[in-house]
């Protein structure tokens, strides 16, 4: 979803493959790995028999997994270097009927979400109450955040222009004005 003025943007949205990653991190029990210490996705995955659960190949799935990870940050950070797709890793393909059964649970979940259509409705007063701040009416600025599904609020900011959020940090519409805010306060 995506809000705009005459001279900015902030949008919302959902990437299946960041989706996928950590429904991948969660249904094969891959732990260790740098991943911005996102919780748990929910609804929680199915746990899948996968290389993972093996001892001898946990490490290579949990380095395999963080370098893709890493790749997907990056990317979504404005990485030159890393604009081209990666492909999941091997390990990932038997994942995909489960992965497709959780987002529907997911949607379906999201779909009664009205404290976030609200939030996404005020954000023109958001962006004016900041450009009032900076004493700059019409302030440049395009913002995406990316909603990721873990169980607690996450706001994390992995470039200038760009946050992982989760749904329940955007249930508090106060915590989210303070953080655009902020935002708009260091352009």
């Amino acid at each position: 979803m995506r809000t705009a003025g005459s001279r900015w943007t902030v949008a919302l949205e959902q990437s299946e493959e960041i989706d996928f990653a950590l429904y991948v991190r969660d249904a094969l029990g891959i732990r260790g790995v740098r991943d911005h210490h996102l919780p748990p996705v929910v609804p929680a995955p199915t746990r899948r028999p996968a290389a993972a659960d093996s001892g001898a190949d946990d490490d290579a799935a949990a380095e395999t997994w963080t370098s893709w990870w890493s790749h997907l940050m990056r990317r979504r950070s404005g990485h030159a270097a890393d604009a081209q797709d990666r492909p999941a890793p091997d390990f990932t393909l038997g994942l995909r009927n489960g992965f497709a059964e959780w987002r529907e649970e997911r949607n379906r979940r999201d779909a009664q979400d009205v404290p976030t259509r609200e939030l996404l409705s005020d954000l023109p007063s958001i962006v004016a109450k900041g450009g009032e701040l900076r004493g700059r009416p019409n302030l440049d600025l395009a913002l995406v955040l990316t909603e990721v599904p873990v169980a607690a609020p996450v706001w994390i900011e992995i470039s200038s222009d760009h946050i992982l959020v989760s749904r329940a940090a955007l249930q508090d519409p106060e915590g989210v004005r303070r953080r655009i805010l902020a935002i708009i306060q260091r352009l």
